[in-house]
């Protein structure tokens, strides 16, 4: 049904991968489909904001959430689920939905945080999400955790 699964991730988030990642490579792995990985790196939008940090900040950024998603696919995807990694410069929701249309992915599996369990409206990036991609959408609802490390 599914060959090719687009992944959502914050890979500075142990949390949210922790509970995407496992459902991701069960749905790759029912469907033998091949997982993409990615992760968004905002960008500045505002010189002002962007006059507070060094000229290199966002490729250093890029370049640290290439190598933080590249380690996550090395430990924890297995080595019989095919997965390419992608970073996206951007905003996010614009970014998930380029990525969707560059691999012709078919399903986009996504975390939902405790935070946003009640909070469906309209303006919601999860709504414009569900309402822009064009295969199916598969959201993980996280746990809630104790701490940024849990």
């Amino acid at each position: 049904m599914y060959k090719r699964i687009l992944v959502a991730l914050d890979a500075t988030r142990p949390g949210d991968w922790r509970g995407i990642l496992p459902e991701a490579v069960a749905q790759a792995r029912a469907f033998g489909a091949t997982l993409h990985l990615l992760t968004v790196v905002p960008e500045f939008r505002s010189a002002l904001v962007a006059e507070f940090f060094p000229r290199d900040f966002e490729e250093n950024a890029i370049g640290r959430a290439r190598d933080e998603l590249q380690s996550l696919a090395d430990s924890f995807v297995p080595p019989d689920v095919a997965c390419e990694c992608r970073v996206a410069h951007g905003r996010v929701v614009e970014s998930i939905l380029e990525a969707g249309e560059a691999v012709r992915a078919d399903l986009l599996v996504m975390g939902i945080s405790p935070r946003d369990h009640d909070q469906w409206v309209p303006t919601s990036p999860m709504l414009r999400l569900g309402q822009g991609f064009r295969g199916s959408v598969l959201c993980v609802r996280l746990p809630e955790l104790d701490g940024p490390d849990d």
